[in-house]
């Protein structure tokens, strides 16, 4: 009788397993991956719309008349695009991506955002300078052209 055959079967049977091994470790990974990725997505966004809070609420404290300038990132990790908006007597700043809805409170509840991109629609990938003005009360964002040196002053 030859074991011949009987070595190949059992080859085959720990190659089998061996190759099962790996498609679930392979799973496993990918699902970390995505996870990570999503956490990361999500802390992103989270820094975009605190910052944007930060500098409407500065304009609120330091009263009418007070600009500054800041940039925003063009997308959120991923290559994600996001959207911010703003509604009247809401004192909300919200950021929206296709699959993230996220809102911070702004001590405004007049803002006005004129910039397109971010607030009328997705951003496309290009940072963005923001100018933030205290209008008589009414916070805007607007564009203005470039910071330089995120230049702050008073009108």
């Amino acid at each position: 009788m030859s074991s011949k055959g009987q070595s190949s079967v059992e080859f085959i049977v720990v190659l089998g397993l061996v190759l099962i091994v790996f498609i679930v470790m392979g799973i496993i990974i990918q699902q970390k991956i995505i996870k990570s990725s999503e956490f990361k997505a999500h802390t992103h966004s989270k820094r975009i719309i605190h910052s944007v809070a930060k500098n409407i609420n500065e304009m609120v404290t330091v009263g009418s008349g007070y600009h500054k300038c800041f940039t925003l990132p063009g997308e959120i990790y991923g290559s994600r695009g996001y959207n911010i908006s703003f509604f009247t007597d809401n004192p909300m700043v919200f950021l929206e991506t296709e699959d993230l809805t996220l809102s911070v409170p702004i001590s405004a509840p007049n803002v006005s955002c004129e910039i397109n991109p971010p607030c009328e629609s997705f951003t496309t990938g290009k940072p963005i300078d923001v100018w933030v003005s205290n209008v008589d009360g009414v916070i805007v964002l607007a564009d203005h052209g470039p910071c330089i040196t995120d230049w702050i002053g008073i009108i």
